[in-house]
Formats: structure tokens, sequence, C-alpha cells
């Protein structure tokens, strides 16, 4: 048996190495090469192409033929290496390319690996519209709430939540914080919303009694209450905390979640409020208008 190459070329940078083109194909997501992919998967391997992206070109056709549906276990690396007669490490390379591909789920090292499900992506218009001083405000990608919103009390003592809304944390200011589980528009795609609500902000608005209102109602009320209303738009990334992987639906732990932080100012730019959306990295498309305006002082 040849020593598996473990270069990390893809299929077509081996195809250029060897001068010829291969039987193998590299898989596709396309019409075209969805219409054959059981005859890809019964071709034997061969020396042509190295071991290891022969056969992330058999398994991404079974893949692609529903013979590993989407959520379904991967034949472990000493099933695979025993089926098609290859070593434990041209299996695990052969994996590697498939997870390249986005063919497989993210996973945790020691845990089975799962075909990955169909990728959903949404763009996520951050905009927010009013079209006069006595219109009702209107964000432009709507947030579908599922189920009702948990309403807390809460100290704002988080740094990051401090910083945004010009506090110091150490005072422990009182707030409520509306907690939602969201869908993105009318897409599938899953997010967490928080609306948190200091309580100085509130006093004396019908906020004060209805911290479930919807943002959009929230914008209203501090409109009326006097306020010439402002946005700031903070997104950062990281990983999923413990809990939001589950509350998203998503199966891997470690999967990279966008972070929105909007906050909404008030006379002087003062912060009023702050909203926090999580979305996951791999599902959205952040959309920011911007126009020119004075600038602060």
């Amino acid at each position: 048996m040849p020593t598996p190459d473990m270069s990390g070329h893809n299929v077509e940078h081996a195809r250029c190495r060897h001068g010829q083109a291969s039987h193998i194909l590299a898989p596709d997501v396309s019409a075209r090469h969805r219409r054959r992919p059981a005859q890809v998967a019964d071709q034997p391997l061969t020396q042509a192409d190295p071991l290891y992206t022969q056969l992330a070109a058999r398994l991404a056709a079974a893949i692609l033929d529903g013979t590993y549906p989407p959520g379904s276990r991967l034949p472990g690396t000493p099933e695979l290496s025993e089926k098609y007669g290859v070593s434990r490490i041209t299996v695990r390379s052969a994996v590697r390319e498939l997870r390249a591909m986005g063919l497989l789920a993210p996973h945790q090292t020691g845990r089975p690996v799962y075909v990955a499900h169909p990728a959903r992506r949404v763009s996520l218009d951050l905009g927010i519209a009013r079209a006069n001083a006595k219109a009702p405000h209107q964000l432009a990608t709507a947030l579908e709430t599922t189920g009702d919103p948990a309403i807390t009390r809460v100290l704002i003592t988080d740094p990051q939540d401090a910083v945004l809304l010009h506090r110091d944390a150490s005072n422990e200011a009182p707030a409520f914080a509306a907690d939602r589980k969201v869908t993105v528009g009318s897409s599938l795609v899953r997010a967490l919303h928080r609306v948190l609500l200091p309580y100085d902000v509130i006093t004396g608005t019908t906020v004060e009694t209805t911290p479930e209102a919807e943002p959009t109602a929230i914008y209203d009320a501090l409109a009326a209450a006097g306020h010439p209303l402002t946005w700031d738009t903070h997104t950062t990334a990281r990983p999923c905390r413990p809990g939001e992987h589950t509350a998203l639906g998503l199966n891997d732990a470690t999967e990279t979640l966008l972070v929105v932080h909007r906050v909404t100012l008030g006379r002087d730019a003062r912060p009023l409020t702050l909203e926090t959306l999580r979305i996951p990295a791999a599902q959205a498309d952040l959309i920011h208008h911007s126009a020119a305006t004075k600038p602060r002082r």
C-alpha cells in the first residue's frame, strides 16, 4: 500500500501534480454532480491520487446520495479503515477534507462525527426606520419571538454591559432584563435577544410597567419621553457559552456566535438601553447601513 499523501493538497491540486485528469471527482453540491454520486462512490481506490482525497470523494458521494443523511453518524475511524483497506491516518485526513468541504458538523475530540445539516443563512439588516416624528419605529429585519419573554430584575455588573451603558459596574445599578428566543424574519435561524433597561432610564415612562415590550415599542416610549434617539452598534464574535448552543439548537458547544450590542442613545448621546443579539456566525450575514452625519463633540 502506498504511503498516504499528508500534504493537505486538495483533489484539484493532486490532478495538477500528477499531470492527468483523475477518475475521482472532487465533491460538488451542484445539480450536475448530484446526478451521479453513486457511480463515484462505487469506484475503487487507486494509486492515481492520494488515498485520503479519494476516500474523501467516496464519502462525500455517500453523503450527497443520502447513504449518510444530514444528522446521521459517520462510521468511526476503525470501521472506515477496515471497510476501505486504508490506514487510520488516511481516514482522519479524509475526515478533515470532508470537514473543510462543510459536509460534517463541528465536533469535539473524542465525540462521534455527524453529517452536517444543509447550511441555513439569513441576511440580518440592523437598520431602524421611522417615517416621521409621530410614526412608530420599525426594524429593517423583524425578530419573531418564540414563547413569552423572561423578565428578571438584575444588577448591571457585567463589565462589557457597564462600559456600553457608561456605568460603573461596582455601583451595581438595578435594571430589568427581558430575554427572548427569536427567529430572524421568516427564516428558521434562531437567535437569543436581551434588552437591558436601567431603572433610572425607564422610570416615569410606559416601559416602567411594561418591560416585556418589543424593542420598537421601547423606542417609541423613549421618544415620547423627549429623547432624540440614535443608536450605536458593536459587533463581536466568541465561542458559545454554557447553555447557549442548546438554546440555539446547535450540535457543537464550541460554535462561534456573532454578538451584536445595540445601544440606544438619548439626549447628549447618553446611553439609555442595551440590546444584545446572539446568533450563530455560520448562519448570519449582518448588514449595516451608514450615512454621513455631523461628528460628535
